[in-house]
């Protein structure tokens, strides 16, 4: 984890260390978006960071930081998720669709017997005991 001190405050971490002073500065930037399907809200985050190591780093360290860096995102992504409220509401639009398209009467006879059988077969997964939402 990195952390940040002011100036002037001195830490003894009980032994010497070669170090340098670094510096970094974030910006996480939070967009409204347009709800998927006028139902589900949604955002747009962006971080930008600048990071100044006082000096150049090895290769290796940089890559071995930055997972913990981005993982901020990460943890917001999954805090925030809501993909199978996005997935459901599209769901139900396609359905509203079809529905709609049926009742006017534009599927053929073979069409309409394989909606049927799309029907039968998800009724059986999502009502079957170890079917998961």
């Amino acid at each position: 984890a990195l952390e940040s001190l002011p100036d002037d405050e001195v830490v003894d971490f009980g032994f010497s260390m070669k170090t340098v002073r670094a510096r970094t500065v974030g910006l996480l930037r939070c967009e409204s978006l347009p709800p998927v399907g006028g139902i589900v809200p949604q955002c747009r985050v962006t971080l930008t960071q600048f990071f100044d190591a006082g000096g150049s780093l090895p290769k290796w360290l940089v890559k071995k930081m930055m997972p913990e860096i981005l993982s901020v995102l990460e943890d917001m992504q999954n805090l925030f998720n809501r993909d199978n409220e996005v997935d459901e509401a599209e769901r139900r639009a396609y359905a509203a669709l079809i529905e709609k398209y049926v009742g006017e009467g534009k599927y053929s006879k073979e069409e309409e017997a394989m909606l049927e059988r799309a029907n039968s077969f998800r009724s059986r997964v999502t009502n079957s005991p170890t079917y998961k939402d």
